[in-house]
């Protein structure tokens, strides 16, 4: 009788050792390493130039190849085209590195890819390039509408100085850009004009005050008269 349970408490010492085991075997175990996406690298239509190889489709549109290189760890793009004088913003989605799309001739364009993964919420965002399609006949174009870089439309900033100073970059596929009219007030950003046939991409001295929202846009002119706007930013002072 005694040697029986000797053997049963061996034998439920052994079940125990093996479920221990068991338990710490998995614990042992390495979790899968998740990779978030990487930025994809645009190639085409090229930065701040006139895309001339879209497929005409009639006289005022024309299908437009998108490509970039393929990101690591992404399992779905999201190409983003948003046309520059109207603030239409479109988004397709492709789980390859081109896609089609039609457009309107002679406006200009931004576009952008972001890349996702089906393992992770993380996201990756690449450059935004610009670029104008060719209309029919055109020989010339606008500028693009200038890139706000100081403030930044929402910003809050220091008035302690009583002045600050605007930054902004004009680009242009002709290369052609004269002079800009900078815009700047506290009712809607385009009925001051601070600066005229301003010649710079930063204009000093800027008088502000603080507890203040300022609106304020860039109009930027070419060779040939064609003009542009930045859009109206705001920013905050305090």
């Amino acid at each position: 009788m005694i040697r029986y349970k000797q053997h049963r408490t061996i034998f439920y010492f052994l079940i125990v050792m093996l479920i221990l085991s068991c338990s710490s075997g998995g614990d042992s175990e390495e979790e899968e390493q998740i990779n978030p996406p990487t930025n994809a690298s645009l190639e085409f239509p090229e930065n701040n130039e006139v895309c001339v190889s879209g497929e005409s489709i009639n006289d005022i549109q024309s299908k437009v190849s998108f490509s970039w290189m393929p990101s690591v760890h992404t399992d779905l793009y999201e190409l983003i085209v948003k046309n520059l004088n109207t603030d239409e913003e479109k988004t397709y989605t492709s789980t390859s590195s081109t896609t089609d799309i039609t457009l309107m001739k002679g406006e200009p364009y931004s576009w952008l890819v972001i890349s996702k993964s089906d393992k992770t919420t993380d996201t990756a965002q690449s450059e935004t390039w610009k670029f104008y399609l060719a209309g029919n006949g055109a020989s010339n174009y606008a500028p693009f509408p200038a890139t706000i870089v100081y403030p930044q439309s929402g910003a809050t900033i220091s008035a302690s100085s009583g002045t600050t100073y605007l930054e902004w970059v004009g680009t242009d596929v002709d290369n052609d850009i004269t002079s800009y009219d900078i815009y700047l007030d506290t009712i809607d950003g385009k009925t001051e004009s601070i600066a005229n046939d301003f010649n710079a991409s930063t204009l000093e001295n800027v008088n502000i005050v603080t507890g203040k929202v300022y609106y304020w846009q860039v109009i930027t002119y070419d060779i040939e008269g064609n003009q542009s706007s930045s859009g109206i930013y705001s920013f905050k002072t305090e």
